[in-house]
């Protein structure tokens, strides 16, 4: 998710240049779209019946030699796991839909302001596909095992260095 806004302003940039190159961008732009709604709402569709018990973990595979890589963990969805994330995907398909029929029927204005809606729409599924992910991705259990721990007694070992501390040794003896 963090590329995002990032490709977002690449294209605000391009759009802003103009010219038939960005016309045929935008006519591009729809069709990679129309096959990304295609794709959403055909898993959507082979996912409408299948049970989500639990949580998202369960219906993962696991590929530990794969998290090495930036986006590793993309190996670990199943078509079962897409059930847990209808809601996101459904409403990705919602954005990615009129998106695409507008970036081939319009031009210009029109054609920007709807890829516009139609990333903030998107952004909000990643969200809302973030939040499904939260249980599997997040540090919560470590951050609650942390807080249950005994203060006193504590195996936990906090250190802290003060910036005087840090900047007064100078060669291994401390500065007066």
């Amino acid at each position: 998710m963090p590329c995002y806004p990032a490709l977002a302003l690449l294209l605000g940039s391009a759009m802003a240049a103009g010219g038939k190159w960005i016309d045929r961008g935008t006519r591009v732009l729809g069709a990679i779209v129309a096959l990304a709604a295609l794709a959403a709402f055909a898993i959507g569709f082979a996912v409408r019946n299948l049970p989500t018990a639990g949580d998202i973990s369960s219906a993962l595979s696991h590929h530990p030699s794969a998290y090495t890589l930036s986006l590793g963990h993309m190996l670990d969805l199943t078509l079962g796991s897409f059930a847990y994330l209808r809601l996101p995907l459904c409403l990705a398909g919602a954005a990615f839909l009129p998106g695409a029929v507008s970036n081939l029927r319009w031009s210009g204005m029109r054609a920007f302001l709807a890829s516009g809606l139609m990333m903030v729409l998107f952004f909000h599924a990643a969200r809302l596909a973030l939040v499904v992910f939260d249980p599997y991705l997040s540090s919560r259990p470590l951050a609650e095992a942390f807080q249950s721990a005994p203060r006193e007694n504590s195996s936990w070992i906090a250190i802290t260095i003060t910036f005087r501390q840090l900047f007064s040794i100078q060669g291994g003896t401390p500065c007066s």
